[in-house]
């Protein structure tokens, strides 16, 4: 089925809250490959190629379309240029206590690919358990905005146990710095 310019303008996200984590997957970011040519050029290419798997169609058939409208989608999505806002989500993360020991070290093999690897990192990190389905329908200003939160819990869990063992370590000392002290006494009694 071919699509009319406006049925493709309409399905095409205009903000970071309507794009779906399914639609980011799919622009594959990672693999847009460098393309030569002059910057212009190349950059026109790259254009082509986003709007391309945004929309599903091949690049072939978006040349077929005039100046124009190929400008009017792109600047639909100029939203890629500026940050997600973090206001809220409706993610919640599980605390890094209750991360199960297997979680933990898949999570850390696979978030050294944190884009091809987002939904599994999702599941693991999630307190409900959201299915792949759900996943690909969150937004990505949810999604940024619960990863933005998770690193801001995952700060202060570090400095909570970076605190608690440094009072542990001052107790130790303290109780060492004790014990010397009541050995000399006891020495000095003697």
């Amino acid at each position: 089925m071919n699509k009319t310019f406006t049925e493709l303008y309409k399905s095409l996200p205009g903000s970071w809250s309507e794009m779906k984590l399914k639609d980011f997957k799919r622009l594959d970011l990672e693999n847009l490959e460098d393309l030569e040519g002059t910057e212009l050029s190349a950059s026109a290419s790259k254009t082509l190629k986003i709007l391309s798997r945004m929309l599903d169609i091949s690049a072939e058939a978006l040349g077929e379309f005039n100046a124009a409208e190929i400008n009017k989608l792109t600047t639909k999505l100029n939203f890629f240029s500026t940050q997600p806002t973090v206001t809220k989500t409706s993610l919640k993360w599980k605390a890094l206590e209750d991360i199960t020991y297997n979680d933990f070290i898949e999570y850390a093999l696979i978030s050294q690919q944190p884009l091809e690897n987002i939904s599994r990192v999702i599941q693991i990190i999630s307190v409900r358990k959201l299915d792949e389905e759900e996943i690909n329908n969150l937004n990505m200003e949810d999604v940024f905005a619960g990863f933005f939160l998770l690193r801001q819990s995952l700060q202060k869990s570090t400095l909570s146990m970076l605190n608690r063992s440094a009072i542990k370590l001052v107790k130790i000392k303290l109780r060492n710095l004790i014990s010397i002290v009541l050995q000399r006494l006891k020495r000095k009694k003697k």
